[in-house]
């Protein structure tokens, strides 16, 4: 995958992106007590909106590059939370979460069912009994079967 160069445009291409909206989901499903993993959490908008608003969220990401700017992004806030770099295909179990979530279409990172069953697996062993998953990925209409 090439994020060698993307984390350097990616917050000024997602700057319509209605941040908001996907906090509010998330406050549907937990309250400030639960654990909350943000998986390719980026360069942090949804992690950083969520610790604002008190609740325990980390984030991991492949991208070191990526990570930088969430962590600039926290320090910017005086806020602090972990940051775990990894392949969302291999988590390791690093908690048990009672949510864990993956917005902005980067499951559509995924390129083989195995990469899919994999990441789904290991999200399912982190999450706590009765936890949720939620993600959102782009329909066959948004995408350009070529």
């Amino acid at each position: 995958m090439a994020y060698e160069y993307f984390f350097k445009f990616y917050d000024y291409l997602m700057n319509d992106v209605k941040y908001d909206e996907y906090v509010d989901l998330i406050k549907k499903y937990a309250d400030k007590d639960s654990l909350l993993l943000d998986v390719a959490c980026g360069t942090g908008n949804v992690l950083v909106e969520l610790l604002k608003n008190g609740y325990n969220v980390s984030g991991l990401d492949i991208s070191d590059e990526m990570l930088l700017i969430c962590q600039e992004k926290l320090q910017d806030n005086n806020l602090f939370t972990n940051l775990y770099q990894d392949d969302m295909r291999n988590i390791q179990i690093l908690d048990y979460y009672d949510l864990i979530y993956s917005f902005l279409d980067s499951i559509n990172y995924l390129i083989s069912i195995e990469d899919i069953n994999m990441t789904f697996r290991n999200i399912y062993l982190a999450l706590k009994d009765n936890g949720y998953f939620i993600f959102d990925v782009h329909s066959v209409e948004n995408v350009n079967l070529v």
